[in-house]
C-alpha cells in the first residue's frame, strides 16, 4: 500500500441565509426503518436505499422504482451467496454505483455494479442485478467505511472509487482493487463528491475531491496530488452529504428523522440559476446549503436553502443522512427492471454520459464501452 498525505492550510468559511428561494419537499411515499444511504442506480433507472440501521436485519437494500416524478414502489435488491436477501451490517451502510460515465474515464469498471461496506475495512461488490456478491472485494487498512464511497465522474482522479472512513482516512481504489491512501483529514469523513473541473466557478478547488466531517464541522478539499485544504464552519454543521445538481436533476435525500426518502423535484432547482450545476450539502440537523466558492476569501461558503413543506405532510426534517441527485427518466409507473448493461437506449442517460465528460475529452482514454448507450472509442451510438 502507498500512502500520500499532504496538509496545506485552513480557511474560515462563511455560512449565511442568502436570498435563495424555498424548494418544495415531497415524500417518496415508501415507509422505511432507519434508512441511511441512497444512490441513483442507472442500470435499473431506480434508487437504491440502505435501511435497518444499525443491524442490517432483516435486509439491507431496497430498490425504489419510480411511479411518478415524486412517488416510488419498493422492491427487494441484493442477495447473499446462498440466494437469500442480503442482510447484516455493523453500522451505517453507504454505497456507490457505476454510472455510464465512469467506465469512459476508467475502462474496467462494469456499468451497474454496486459497491458498499458492511464490515470494518471491507468493500463488497454486487453485480447490476443484485446478484454475484463478491465479499471481500477489497480489504483496506482502515476503520469502518461508514463515511462515503463515491466514483470520480470528473476525471481528475482517473475514474477511481474514492473511499473515506470513520477516522478520516481517504483512499483511491481502481477497478482492479489496487488502492492508495491519499490523505487523512480531521474527524470522521462523511459525505463526498468530486467537484466539477470548472475553475471559473470553483477556483483552485475545481476537480478536487471534497469530503465533510460529522464531528469537527469542517469540509476538506483534496487535490489529485493529495494536498488538503480545510474549510472551517460553525458548531452545528455536522456534514452528511454532497450532491451535484445538474440541469434536470432531482434531489433524493434520506430524511432519517422521518424514516423517509425526501424528493425535491428538478423544477424546484430551476428557481435560481445559482442552483444549476451547484453542489448541495446536507447536514445532520436537517438543513440544506448551497456550496459556493468565495473568490474574495478563497473559501467554500454555505448558503442556506429554505424549504417549502406544503407537500411534505409530516414533521419537519431534523436529520439528513445520505443523498444523491439524478435525472430519472422512467417515472411512468413501469419498472424498467434490470437493464442489460450492453443494451443501447435512447435519450437522457446517453446524453448525460456524454455531457459529463465534455471539456475533459483530451484527458480521457476512451476504449470500447457498452453502457446504457453504446460507446465505441468515445462516440455514442444512439438508437
Amino acid at each position: 500500500m502507498m500512502i500520500r498525505v499532504l496538509l496545506l492550510t485552513t480557511l474560515l468559511a462563511v455560512v449565511s441565509a442568502a436570498d435563495l428561494p424555498a424548494v418544495a419537499v415531497y415524500p417518496a411515499g415508501v415507509p422505511f426503518n432507519n434508512p441511511i444511504g441512497v444512490r441513483f442506480h442507472e442500470a435499473t433507472t431506480s434508487l437504491l436505499v440502505t435501511s435497518f440501521w444499525s443491524t442490517g436485519l432483516p435486509h439491507i437494500f431496497e430498490r425504489l422504482v419510480p411511479t411518478g416524478p415524486t412517488s416510488f414502489n419498493a422492491v427487494p435488491f441484493g442477495q447473499e451467496a446462498d440466494g437469500t436477501d442480503l442482510r447484516g451490517a455493523s453500522d451505517e451502510v453507504y454505497l456507490a454505483t457505476v454510472t455510464s460515465d465512469v467506465p469512459i474515464i476508467q475502462p474496467g469498471w462494469k456499468f451497474g455494479d454496486v459497491f458498499f461496506c458492511r464490515r470494518t475495512g471491507v468493500i463488497s461488490k454486487l453485480s447490476f442485478d443484485g446478484t454475484g456478491l463478491v465479499e471481500p472485494w477489497v480489504t483496506l487498512p482502515s476503520g469502518f467505511l461508514r463515511g462515503s464511497l463515491v466514483f470520480d465522474r470528473v476525471g481528475t482522479f482517473g475514474g477511481d472509487l474514492i473511499v473515506s472512513d470513520e477516522v478520516g482516512r481517504v483512499f483511491r481504489v481502481n477497478h482492479l482493487g489496487a488502492f492508495v491512501q491519499i490523505a487523512t483529514v480531521d474527524g470522521p469523513a462523511e459525505g463526498s463528491i468530486v467537484i466539477p473541473n470548472e475553475p471559473a466557478r470553483w477556483g483552485p478547488f475545481a476537480g478536487h475531491y471534497v469530503v465533510g466531517s460529522e464531528t469537527t464541522h469542517k469540509l476538506f478539499t483534496i487535490s489529485p496530488a493529495g494536498v488538503v485544504t480545510t474549510h472551517q464552519y460553525g458548531g452545528e454543521f455536522q456534514m452528511e452529504s454532497l450532491s451535484l445538481m445538474k440541469p434536470g436533476f432531482s434531489y433524493y435525500g434520506v430524511a432519517f428523522s422521518n424514516s423517509a426518502v425526501a424528493v425535491i423535484p428538478a423544477a424546484e432547482w430551476n428557481k435560481d440559476p445559482r442552483f444549476q450545476n451547484g453542489i448541495v450539502l446536507g447536514v445532520e440537523n436537517g438543513k440544506l446549503y448551497l456550496m459556493e466558492y468565495n473568490a474574495g476569501t478563497g473559501a467554500l461558503d454555505l448558503n442556506l436553502i429554505p424549504y417549502d413543506y406544503t407537500h411534505w405532510g409530516g414533521n419537519a426534517i431534523t436529520q439528513w443522512e445520505g443523498a444523491d441527485a439524478a435525472g430519472i427518466p422512467e417515472a411512468n409507473g413501469q419498472d424498467g427492471g434490470c437493464v442489460d448493461p450492453g443494451a443501447p437506449v435512447v435519450g437522457s442517460q446517453c446524453d448525460s454520459a456524454v455531457e459529463s465528460v465534455t471539456g475533459n475529452v483530451a484527458s480521457l482514454s476512451f476504449g470500447d464501452f457498452q453502457g446504457p448507450c453504446s460507446f465505441h472509442n468515445g462516440v455514442p451510438d444512439q438508437v
